[in-house]
């Protein structure tokens, strides 16, 4: 009876010790990866930030924004505007308008356009992050209708300004109706 006795605090024994080294290894892992990301914060590495921006709508209805030139195989494009001469080579407009809402000093317009499958295609969302200093992603959420042809969509923001020489990436997701 003492030797059954011994050999089951033997094997309670290695059972114990075993979860007790699994759960000390794994507590070091997380202190080590939580040491990491504070470490990696403190280097003044960016963290992702979201922009606050306007959306830009031409009220003048004799202008409109020219359409997406499919020219190198693309969807759709991104074009950063910081001041009036780059805003009036991507309009239309029948008669002259003064579009002076826009302080180019102050703010840029992120222009973006595209073709969608469909022709009655609508933007859904869009949102800008920063995610490193002089780099952001432009994120636009567009909803293919139902029509059969291929048509353009376009959506223009006012942000904060952002430097000519800025990484803007514009990521689109098209989605069905």
């Amino acid at each position: 009876m003492f030797a059954i006795v011994l050999i089951l605090n033997y094997i309670v024994m290695r059972v114990l010790f075993v979860f007790l080294a699994t759960a000390f290894v794994f507590s070091a892992c997380n202190k080590e990866v939580d040491s990491m990301k504070t470490n990696s914060n403190n280097k003044g590495e960016d963290s992702i930030e979201e922009i606050s921006f306007i959306e830009y709508i031409l009220t003048d209805s004799t202008c409109y924004w020219k359409n997406f030139q499919n020219n190198e195989g693309h969807s759709s494009e991104l074009i950063i505007i910081n001041n009036y001469d780059e805003l009036n080579n991507e309009l239309e407009c029948e008669e002259a308008t003064d579009e002076s809402e826009i302080d180019f000093s102050k703010q840029t317009l992120l222009l973006t356009r595209g073709v969608s499958t469909s022709s009655d295609a609508e933007v859904l969302d869009v949102q800008l992050d920063r995610v490193a200093e002089g780099t952001y992603a432009l994120y636009v959420k567009v909803r293919r209708g139902k029509a059969l042809t291929p048509g353009p969509w376009a959506v223009a923001i006012i942000t904060q300004k952002i430097s000519d020489d800025a990484i803007v990436t514009l990521n689109v997701e098209q989605i069905d109706n």
